[in-house]
């Protein structure tokens, strides 16, 4: 926090926030907004159920912004996706076919998490190297 971001342009500033007061300091101070979607970690969510988490987030973005005046679509919409259930790196078309909804909802940028052999985050590191070969380009255009 202190002495401040030295590197200039300055790094911009990414807000996570999910709740009205901070989906209301997002619109009026950030550059960006992050979502980790559904608020409750108890049970794994589908991607469907999380993409609607994310949806009703943005209607809250959105409506923060208008009381501030701002427009957020100016703002980057950032979602970390939380995948417990695995469908989001099945493979790379199955990753292309989720990343099209989180655009169509208005989302600008994906996190993912790297994928591990067991746990949480299992998955085939694979289906990244075919995503980054593969799908991004044309989610990029």
């Amino acid at each position: 926090m202190q002495p401040g971001c030295v590197q200039r342009p300055r790094a911009p500033l990414a807000i996570a926030a999910a709740g009205p007061r901070g989906q209301e300091i997002a619109a009026r101070h950030g550059e960006a907004w992050v979502s980790c979607g559904p608020l409750d970690v108890s049970r794994p969510w589908t991607q469907d159920e999380f993409r609607a988490a994310v949806r009703d987030q943005l209607a809250g973005l959105a409506a923060a912004g208008r009381r501030v005046g701002r427009d957020v679509s100016t703002m980057d919409r950032i979602v970390v996706t939380t995948d417990l259930t695995g469908e989001l790196l099945k493979s790379a078309d199955d990753f292309a076919r989720h990343a099209e909804r989180y655009a169509a909802l208005g989302v600008s940028e994906l996190i993912i998490h790297w994928p591990r052999a067991e746990d949480v985050y299992a998955g085939d590191p694979a289906v990244l190297a075919d995503i980054a070969a593969s799908v991004l380009p044309r989610l990029r255009d």
